[in-house]
């Protein structure tokens, strides 16, 4: 395997489903922060008998995994394309080494404005902007526990702590709810408080979000070690070559859906339609509030999800979609 590459490559790591992007400190104008904490909830049903809510019974298991590509492990190149690697995340830390070191993370900012992109500025569907902040959903709600960021032994919020510490964090995929010829319409999601449904906060979300690293030449590392443990175990990916000699990207993807098998994400996604709903999942999000216990109030507000210009109200709810926490309390 080769220690560095005469030519460069990227990594594009994807996350999707309940995943809360916790920056290390207040984001700044620039957007730069110099380290983002990605939690994904213990959202299993044995977490449910120890809570208190009388909704609680609606919400979805979840089941983390990391997916990656065999042709990209050191002298796997000549593998078919198609071949997954699956790591299921059991109470995880991840740590990813690349050329970069820690050279901080950018959020993209495109200038674009929630509740929606404008169709005619494809830019602005990337910016991170479209990852709702959970404290602007829920005031008092926004702050993560410390306690998360390095989790102990016996932590059981979270099932997976991925530390991200270069690179950049954007929108790759925003729901669509309806298209034509010349304009694309996306899912509004309304998130509404019980206690004043007038008031709702709303906008496009962001169904997936990448993490990019560009101008690497070096393999790829990702530690991973159970929380509270010393040992690490290693994963090294590297870039294969195409027919035409150049490096192709390695891409990996975070998960952590409410599907019993991975590969439903991995497959074809339906299209739901019909009136708007809510989506309870994403209440698992307060497990992780460092303010207080938000679970046990029934006041907090949950999403509910209903696609613009569509006659029937319906589209293509985004559900289990990420948020944006802020600094551990």
């Amino acid at each position: 395997m080769p220690t560095t590459y005469q030519d460069q490559f990227t990594l594009r790591t994807f996350f999707s489903g309940l995943c809360a992007f916790a920056p290390s400190e207040e984001i700044p104008s620039s957007g730069k922060v110099r380290e983002v904490h990605v939690l994904l909830v213990n959202a299993k049903e044995e977490e449910k008998s120890s809570l208190k809510f009388s909704e609680l019974d609606d919400l979805d298991e979840h089941y983390p995994f990391l997916v990656f590509y065999l042709r990209n492990l050191p002298g796997g190149s000549g593998l078919p394309a198609g071949l997954l690697g699956l790591f299921p995340l059991q109470f995880h830390e991840i740590f990813v080494q690349t050329d970069l070191g820690e050279a901080g993370v950018q959020l993209r900012s495109t200038g674009a404005t929630p509740p929606e992109p404008d169709p005619d500025l494809p830019d602005e569907n990337t910016d991170f902007c479209w990852v709702p902040r959970l404290e602007d959903v829920s005031e008092g709600s926004g702050r993560i526990d410390a306690s998360l960021v390095s989790p102990s032994s016996t932590e059981r919020r979270i099932r997976g702590c991925i530390h991200l510490t270069a690179g950049e964090l954007s929108s790759s995929n925003l729901g669509e709810g309806d298209s034509s010829n010349t304009k694309v319409e996306f899912t509004v999601h309304k998130f509404v408080p019980p206690e004043d449904p007038d008031d709702p906060v709303e906008q496009v979300l962001a169904s997936e979000i990448m993490w990019s690293v560009s101008g690497l030449q070096k393999p790829v590392t990702f530690r991973f070690r159970q929380f509270g443990q010393g040992g690490l175990q290693e994963l090294d990916l590297v870039p294969y070559r195409r027919e035409d000699g150049s490096l192709a990207d390695i891409q990996v993807k975070i998960v952590n859906l409410c599907a019993p098998s991975v590969f439903e994400y991995l497959g074809a996604r339906g299209v739901s339609s019909g009136v708007p709903r809510a989506d309870s999942d994403f209440k698992w999000f307060y497990l992780l509030s460092g303010g207080g216990d938000p679970m046990k109030n029934p006041a907090f507000p949950v999403p509910v999800k209903f696609a613009v210009n569509r006659p029937d109200g319906g589209g293509e709810p985004q559900i289990c979609s990420g948020c944006v926490t802020g600094p551990p309390r």
